[in-house]
Formats: structure tokens, C-alpha cells, sequence
């Protein structure tokens, strides 16, 4: 796959770290270490894993990651319809914990479509920009005077990752 494909898998699958910056209440660098720090491991992880798990499931790899991609998808789409309160916190351990499971489809991803990212090191760094970038915009839709919602990034993270999904489709069996 191309850079593209690159930079709009990472960017699907930080958008999330928004969610985290509306619960920050005023621990804001340690937050935004704390997200890039998380998200580059689970990536990192994910990229490694995602070598084994070509070996085994090589020809099969790209069904597995379309299957991701829609399964995220549909998971956005669930979250853009559901009320959510968010409360402030300054406690680093529920921001950890608020951080693990955002993190988790940053591994899940870069496992499933390793054999489909041109440039690791690239998808690495970006991870390591847009994960805080967007925990900043989070941070700042909930103390300045713009109101963002979370619906708007539910969405966006519906459609990138349907389609990454039709991306990966369309490259496997069409091509």
C-alpha cells in the first residue's frame, strides 16, 4: 500500500485520543506523554505481532484486516449514538486507564495490516504526533469557548475506517 494508506490508518486510529483530552481536567503534559507514550507501544507492539501473524495467515491477512477495519467501524458508529458524560479528572491513574483501552485498536490495527504499511517508522512517528494532537483538541474542546463534540470524531473514525476497509478490498480483489 501507499503512504496515504499510511497516514489515514494512524490517523484513524489516534482520533480517539480526542475522547481522553475531554476528561482531562488541568494534567495536560503528563496526559499528552502518557497517550503518545501508550499509543507507541501498543502500535509498536501491533507492527511486530503483525509479522508473526503474517507468517501464519499470510494469503488471509488482508480479510483479517478488513474485518478489523469494519468491526471499528461499526464500533464508531455505536459510539457516535450514544450519550456520553464526561467527567474531569487529574488522576493519572484513570487517565492510564482511559488510555489502555483507546490504545488497544492501535494494536489491533497495525497487527492485522503490518504486511500493508509502506513505512513503520512513519506510521510510528505519526502516531507519536497525531495521538497527543488530538488529546490536545479534546483538551481544549472542553475548556475554551468551541465546543466540538465527540460525535464529530465518532464519525470521522466511522468513515476512515470503512474506508480503509473498502481500500483494502478493493487493492486485494480488484486489482
Amino acid at each position: 500500500m501507499n503512504t496515504y494508506f499510511t497516514v489515514a490508518l494512524v490517523f484513524g486510529v489516534t482520533i480517539d485520543s480526542f475522547i481522553l483530552g475531554k476528561h482531562i481536567k488541568d494534567k495536560l503534559m503528563s496526559s499528552l506523554l502518557i497517550i503518545s507514550f501508550t499509543h507507541l507501544i501498543f502500535f509498536y507492539a501491533g507492527l511486530h505481532v503483525g509479522v508473526f501473524f503474517y507468517e501464519i495467515i499470510g494469503p488471509f491477512i488482508h480479510w483479517f484486516a478488513v474485518a478489523i477495519f469494519i468491526y471499528l467501524a461499526g464500533d464508531a458508529a455505536r459510539n457516535f449514538f450514544k450519550e456520553e458524560k464526561f467527567t474531569l479528572t487529574d488522576d493519572l491513574k484513570k487517565i492510564i486507564l482511559i488510555t489502555i483501552p483507546l490504545s488497544i485498536d492501535a494494536f489491533a490495527v497495525s497487527a492485522s495490516s503490518r504486511s500493508l504499511i509502506a513505512n513503520p517508522t512513519l506510521a510510528l512517528i505519526l502516531v507519536a504526533i497525531f495521538a497527543p494532537l488530538f488529546c490536545y483538541l479534546g483538551y481544549e474542546s472542553i475548556h475554551r469557548l468551541v465546543k466540538i463534540s465527540h460525535r464529530t470524531f465518532y464519525f470521522l473514525e466511522t468513515i476512515f475506517f470503512l474506508v480503509l476497509a473498502i481500500n483494502i478490498y478493493y487493492n486485494h480483489i480488484l486489482i
